[in-house]
């Protein structure tokens, strides 16, 4: 039966495999897609991790309190393969 329809028929058959099984959760999507989208309000606080990956942690270049603008970098490092942590708040937008 498989190899008579096309891999689209199968998926929309949910046949794509050819044995039983596998766990397959209500998605619930009607406790979401009755209700518009909303923009959350911007939170006085914002904790960002810093240490982002296995290797050592880059030299923090803010304060605890200071005021941080869009795209400001917060990490600095000498280091090659090492990528500095940035803000990512799109204040404008809000």
């Amino acid at each position: 039966m498989q190899s008579e329809l096309s891999l689209l028929e199968q998926i929309k058959l949910e046949k794509i495999w050819d044995f039983p099984g596998g766990i397959h959760p209500s998605e619930k999507k009607d406790l979401s897609n009755q209700a518009p989208i909303a923009n959350l309000p911007v939170s006085k606080r914002y904790y960002v991790p810093v240490k982002q990956h296995i290797g050592s942690v880059d030299d923090i270049i803010v304060s605890i309190g200071d005021s941080v603008l869009e795209n400001q970098p917060l990490t600095s490092s000498n280091l090659t393969m090492t990528v500095p942590v940035f803000t990512l708040l799109f204040l404008e937008k809000w």
